[in-house]
């Protein structure tokens, strides 16, 4: 470990990418080269391929390449009918995507507290829901999903959109993610379990929603010059297609490692009482996209951190229903996402981790407390 200066020494990164495209380097080599001698760069049969991998791994009935997560839950909310002054459900905690795009298309976010889990408290839906309610947009934080069967009974005749940002190789009692909801919304930043190396993201689900969603995508049309429907241009490029068909074969291996070093943060810190440790639901799987413990004294741990050389994270410092943005809207109390935005902090738990890294971070994590 470095000594403190203004450019500190991270010896224990909370994302390692450059060592995740190592190990695949020579899948990920050969797919650019592809598509290079090919000239393939929008669209083709590199958007097919991936489509096809994507849509046989989760289950789903089709898959649409898209250009980001975002796009993925923006096109989703057109495909299912949202329209300007419809309001969806959505919880409180999540990246700004998963509200701003139910914004960008005229329509009202209708914010909901978290559970125990970080993911959407079902309690509360019920109590939210109107004749205006088109959609709802439940957020598998962190890397759980939620009792969709459950959100299922509660709202039977109202879409439900999964936004899987943070959880591709999840399952569901033992299914993979991507078939259980009406569309299923991925993204591949590259930080993900799985990243491009760029933007990138996925929507899966029926044929039908998935047929829409390629026309939506791609400027409403389905032969190149004739234009059914307004659209925009939201497309997968073809080299962030093939890099996902290359790295897709790792997504299972990586996940397996990262719940490894959960597991052994869980064990190492499962005694200090000034932490809340992440707790896992009885219906699904968890990938840890991120590994967060909660803590009243978040800031001061990750400034220690930082000063040991290593870098950690928070997702996220507000939740949604707190951002500037959303300050004109009728204010709620949202405890829960408001106690989690006020106490995140996400320790590495990247699969380029060793068992050395994670007993470092422990005990640094345990030092700061004693």
């Amino acid at each position: 470990m470095g000594s403190r200066t203004s450019h500190m020494q991270i010896t224990i990164p909370y994302a390692n990418l450059f060592q995740e495209y190592t190990e695949a380097k020579s899948s990920i080599d050969a797919a650019i080269k592809r598509c290079i001698d090919n000239s393939a760069f929008i669209g083709g049969i590199e958007v097919e391929n991936f489509e096809t991998k994507w849509k046989q791994y989760t289950h789903a009935e089709d898959c649409a390449g898209v250009s980001s997560g975002t796009s993925a839950l923006m096109l989703s909310l057109l495909a299912v009918g949202v329209k300007p002054g419809d309001e969806v459900v959505v919880p409180s905690m999540s990246f700004i995507s998963t509200s701003e795009c139910v914004s960008q298309i005229g329509a009202v976010p209708c914010f909901v507290d978290i559970d125990q889990y970080y993911t959407m408290d079902l309690d509360q839906v019920k109590e939210v829901i109107t004749e205006k309610t088109k959609a709802i947009i439940f957020v598998d934080l962190y890397g759980q999903t939620i009792d969709v069967e459950r959100l299922r009974s509660l709202a039977p005749s109202i879409p439900l959109i999964q936004d899987a940002a943070q959880s591709a190789g999840c399952r569901y009692l033992g299914r993979p993610i991507g078939s259980l909801a009406d569309l299923t919304c991925f993204s591949f930043y590259p930080g993900k379990n799985l990243g491009a190396m760029g933007d990138a993201g996925a929507v899966t689900g029926s044929k039908a929603l998935i047929t829409n969603i390629k026309m939506l995508r791609d400027h409403g049309r389905r032969e190149k010059y004739l234009h059914e429907i307004v659209g925009w241009n939201e497309r997968l490029d073809s080299m962030q297609a093939a890099i996902l068909s290359s790295k897709l074969d790792f997504l299972d291996a990586w996940n397996q490692k990262r719940v490894k070093h959960a597991q052994q943060y869980i064990k190492l810190l499962g005694n200090c009482d000034k932490i809340q440790l992440p707790q896992l639901n009885k219906v699904s799987s968890h990938v840890y996209n991120q590994f967060v413990i909660v803590t009243d004294y978040r800031d001061d741990l990750y400034a220690f951190l930082l000063s040991q050389g290593i870098q950690a994270g928070i997702q996220f410092p507000k939740a949604m229903h707190q951002q500037p943005v959303y300050q004109n809207m009728p204010a709620v109390s949202l405890c829960n996402s408001e106690r989690l935005s006020a106490g995140c902090i996400s320790l590495p738990v990247h699969a380029h981790l060793g068992t050395r890294d994670v007993d470092i971070v422990s005990r640094t994590v345990l030092d700061f407390f004693n």
